[in-house]
């Protein structure tokens, strides 16, 4: 068995934080980690592409502005052929910018400076809607 059957098993799920700022990757993976998630980190776009064909993830968690290639660009991209849940997290907090976020696929979208207690409810909130094992609320009504 490997290491991510394993996490599988255990329905720990598995988040990518996506962000150019190593300070800040390496805070929001200890917050995590510290909140029950498996966590792995990616310094750009690039490497987030690479780290998704080693792993399954079950959220991003990505910055839009880092050097080569946009969190938006990013999402796009990836939005062709993935629907996994990506939650914005971003200095650029005009509405505007959430619109546009939103637009291109994020699930939410998280203005800097936040509070890593709110940013985890809003994980935990699009974790439990989209893989909520309890089927009652999806039974048809006959």
């Amino acid at each position: 068995i490997t290491c991510e059957e394993f996490f599988m098993e255990q329905d720990i799920k598995h988040i990518l934080v996506v962000d150019d700022d190593t300070r800040l990757r390496n805070l929001l993976q200890r917050f995590l980690r510290e909140n029950s998630f498996l966590v792995s980190t990616a310094r750009d776009a690039d490497e987030a592409r690479f780290m998704m064909q080693q792993y399954k993830f079950s959220l991003l968690i990505v910055d839009i502005m880092m050097p080569k290639e946009s969190g938006l660009e990013f999402l796009r991209k990836l939005r062709v052929e993935n629907s996994i849940p990506v939650i914005m997290l971003t200095a650029m907090g005009d509405v505007e910018d959430r619109i546009t976020g939103l637009e291109h696929g994020a699930d939410d979208y998280v203005s800097k400076p936040y509070s890593i207690r709110e940013l985890v409810l809003r994980v935990n909130n699009i974790i439990k809607r989209v893989y909520n094992k309890d089927t009652k609320r999806d039974k048809v009504l006959k």
